[in-house]
C-alpha cells in the first residue's frame, strides 16, 4: 500500500468513525425522545442528528424540525431533515431481549395490535447556512411530526423542548461516510425504510395462543407472478420475539393464481395475533421519501386465515376482516 493511499484510507475511516460515533452517542445520550441534540452546539452549516423515539411511520415527508432563537428579533427557522432512518439494537444485546420498561427506548409500540420492531428513530439535520441571520445564540429545537408513537408517557417528541446553540461561524455539511474504500458519501436513503405494503392483525388478544397459521393474498396481475421461482418482492416480517417469546418460525411462497401464501410457526404453540404482522416490498421500489413508483403493485386482498393448535388441530382466530392492510 502506497503512502499516498494509506493516508486517504485513514481519513475515510475517520470520516466513518465519526459519523458512526455520531449515531452512537446520539442514542445513548439522547435516550427514548430527544432531550439534547448531538452536538448539542454547532455552526450554521453543520450536521447535526435527533434521536426522535421509537417512531410508527416517521418520513422527512410527514415531519417538520423548526429551530426558534431565544432572541424575539430573530424569527424562527425550518430545518431541512436530511434523514430519517431506525436504528436497531444488536439481538445479541441484553437490550435487545430486556428492554422492555429500562427508558432505554428501544421497545416502545405503536398503539392498538399492529406494534413494531425495536428500533430508535434517528432525525439526520443539515443545518441551514442562514440560520440566525447569520449570527449566534441560543434556542430551541421543536419537532412536529404525524408518526405515531406508543402510549408509554414521554416517548413522544412532539411538543418536546431541546435545547440548542448556534455557535459563529459557517460549517460544513457532514458526508457519513461508511465504506472504507471509497470517496462517495454515504447514500443515507439507502438506510431509510422503502415504500411497502403492511399486512397486521388489528387485534390485541393475547390469550388465544396458536401452532400455527397460513395466510392466503391474492395478487392481481401485476402481482409477484406465479410459481415458487417467481421473486420480484420480499416478505419481511416485523420482528417481534422480544416480546413473545413464541419461538415463531415464519416462511412464504407464492402459489398459482398470484397468490401468496404466509406461513407462522410456533414449535410451543405460542403465538400470538400481534406477531402475524410483515410487510411485502417489491424489487422495484424505492425510499419512501420518494414519490412511490408507478409500477408498485395495487393492495393484495386477505382471501383465508386458517389458525392451528399445537397438535395441528384447526381452531378460530382473527377473521379475515380484522386484517389491515395499508400502503407506506
Amino acid at each position: 500500500m502506497t503512502r499516498k493511499f494509506a493516508e486517504k484510507s485513514r481519513i475515510q475511516e475517520g470520516n466513518i468513525w465519526v459519523g458512526l460515533c455520531l449515531l452512537l452517542v446520539a442514542v445513548v445520550f439522547s435516550g427514548c425522545a430527544a432531550t439534547n441534540p448531538l452536538p448539542m452546539a454547532a455552526r450554521a452549516g453543520d450536521t447535526i442528528t435527533l434521536a426522535v423515539g421509537s417512531a410508527d411511520g416517521m418520513t422527512t415527508n410527514n415531519t417538520t424540525v423548526t429551530f426558534t432563537p431565544n432572541d424575539i428579533n430573530i424569527a424562527p427557522s425550518t430545518l431541512p431533515i436530511k434523514n430519517v432512518f431506525n436504528l436497531y439494537p444488536d439481538r445479541e444485546a441484553t437490550d435487545y431481549w430486556t428492554g422492555i420498561g429500562t427508558g432505554s427506548g428501544w421497545l416502545q409500540f405503536a398503539t392498538g395490535g399492529a406494534q413494531h420492531s425495536p428500533w430508535l428513530t434517528v432525525a439526520v439535520i443539515d443545518l441551514p447556512a442562514g440560520l440566525m441571520n447569520g449570527g449566534s445564540g441560543d434556542g430551541i429545537i421543536t419537532v412536529a411530526t404525524a408518526a405515531t408513537y406508543g402510549t408509554e408517557p414521554g416517548y413522544d417528541i412532539n411538543g418536546k423542548q431541546i435545547y440548542f446553540t448556534v455557535l459563529p461561524g459557517v460549517g460544513q455539511s457532514h458526508p457519513l461516510q461508511y465504506s472504507v474504500f471509497s470517496s462517495m458519501p454515504g447514500n443515507l436513503h439507502k438506510l431509510e425504510k422503502a415504500h411497502r405494503i403492511v399486512v397486521s392483525a388489528n387485534s390485541d388478544d393475547a390469550v388465544t395462543l396458536f401452532g400455527a397459521v397460513e395466510l392466503r393474498l391474492q395478487f392481481g396481475a401485476d402481482g409477484p407472478g406465479s410459481g415458487p421461482q417467481k421473486k420480484n418482492f420480499y416478505v419481511v416480517p416485523e420482528d417481534l420475539q422480544f416480546k413473545t417469546k413464541s419461538m415463531r418460525q415464519v416462511s412464504w411462497s407464492v402459489q398459482e393464481g398470484n397468490v401468496l401464501l404466509v406461513t407462522f410457526l410456533s414449535p410451543i404453540g405460542a403465538l400470538v395475533p400481534t406477531e402475524l404482522q410483515f410487510s411485502i416490498i417489491p424489487s422495484n421500489t424505492v425510499a419512501v421519501s420518494s414519490p412511490m413508483p408507478a409500477t408498485f403493485p395495487n393492495d393484495p386482498s386477505l382471501i383465508s386465515a386458517t389458525y392451528y393448535d399445537v397438535d395441528g388441530n384447526v381452531i378460530s382466530g382473527p377473521t379475515v376482516g380484522e386484517y389491515v392492510i395499508t400502503r407506506q
